[in-house]
């Protein structure tokens, strides 16, 4: 409304240590400084820009109630008309990343079928769920979330038409794959290094590149080191998303290399392609929707398949060219400018319910 003012409130980052051990950088809401912005603000609140089923979506909830309790109008967000389902927290890999597969609860089935039962919760009470994959929408409607569910793409945005050469900045080598991600255990990192040190006894030219941080790194280092593949694998650790992007770590890149089983998308994947890279991924979630004629899809955990998987990225330079087009024209589908508009269809038919 002209005139009125509002606040809007999004994710910051902090170092909670509760969560920056598991997830370094990763944007987190202290309840007690909106509380505090609460107090002292006349203006409406906007809650928007929260993520998945966390302690961030809890905050939602007691936020709708520390705003009563000042008396200030809550201008329903995102999380209040719909939830977007991003995260299988609930599933084996995750729990593997916070300790709690060390449970011996029946291969910590129960702790995840407690896990499925409070998503059912919190995504029941939405008048919408958002999936950012076929895949996953089939999986949440099987395991008890009842509301409608739309198909979103998450959206990137396609990269600017010249990058700025980093080549020296990062060290890169003349010939590498990349994968860009957590460093954590659900990123089976460890296959993916397996199956490079499987395919460098075979090629000297080629390197990996790893762009990210997280928990799982000293482990990375241990089994770089345990291969010997020190002057082979490259850890750059996080490097700002606006600087990739904007830098050639993508197009320089011979392929693009992941053995992750999590991903209900895969945002770097659809970076990826958007840069013209052939996709290296396993047959798991939403990577059967994005690997198709512009890449090579093994099974999970297969440390040979995806080895020769790299080995024919190399070699083959009639198929790398087709697969790397394929990419462009795949991920055309995926533009943040699409999901816009859907997103802004989806909003204003829930919100005139």
């Amino acid at each position: 409304q002209s005139g009125k003012r509002a606040v809007a409130v999004k994710n910051v980052t902090l170092a909670e240590e509760h969560l920056h051990d598991h997830f370094p950088g990763y944007p987190v809401m202290p309840e007690s400084l909106m509380i505090e912005a609460m107090a002292q603000t006349a203006a409406t609140l906007v809650v928007d820009s929260l993520e998945g089923v966390s302690a961030k979506s809890c905050v939602v909830y007691f936020m709708t109630i520390d705003n009563a309790r000042f008396r200030k109008p809550v201008l329903p967000g995102e999380h209040f008309f719909k939830c977007t389902f991003h995260t299988y927290f609930m599933e084996s890999e995750y729990l593997r990343t916070v300790g709690l597969d060390k449970l011996k609860l029946d291969n910590s089935k129960v702790i995840s079928k407690g896990l499925w039962i409070y998503a059912n919760m919190f995504y029941n009470q939405a008048d919408l769920v958002i999936s950012p994959s076929e895949f996953t929408k089939k999986d949440i409607i099987q395991n008890g979330i009842q509301p409608p569910v739309v198909v979103i793409s998450n959206g990137i945005k396609l990269p600017l038409p010249k990058q700025t050469n980093t080549r020296k900045k990062f060290k890169l080598p003349k010939s590498y794959f990349v994968y860009v991600g957590r460093v954590s255990r659900e990123k089976n990192l460890d296959i993916l290094i397996e199956a490079f040190y499987q395919f460098s006894r075979e090629n000297e030219n080629t390197h990996l590149v790893i762009v990210g941080d997280g928990p799982a790194k000293r482990d990375v280092q241990k089994l770089i080191k345990q291969h010997r593949l020190g002057s082979r694998v490259h850890l750059l650790g996080m490097v700002p998303h606006e600087v990739l992007l904007n830098s050639n770590i993508y197009t320089e890149a011979r392929a693009f290399a992941t053995a992750s089983t999590s991903e209900t998308q895969g945002v770097s994947v659809l970076e990826a392609m958007s840069f013209g890279l052939p996709i290296i991924g396993v047959k798991a979630r939403s990577l059967l929707e994005l690997i198709k004629d512009n890449g090579i899809s093994c099974e999970p955990n297969d440390i040979v398949g995806i080895a020769r998987a790299m080995t024919l990225c190399v070699a083959d330079e009639k198929q790398h060219e087709d697969m790397r087009r394929a990419s462009l024209s795949l991920v055309r589908r995926h533009s943040l400018q699409q999901t816009v508009d859907q997103l802004e269809k989806v909003y204003l038919k829930v919100a005139h319910k």
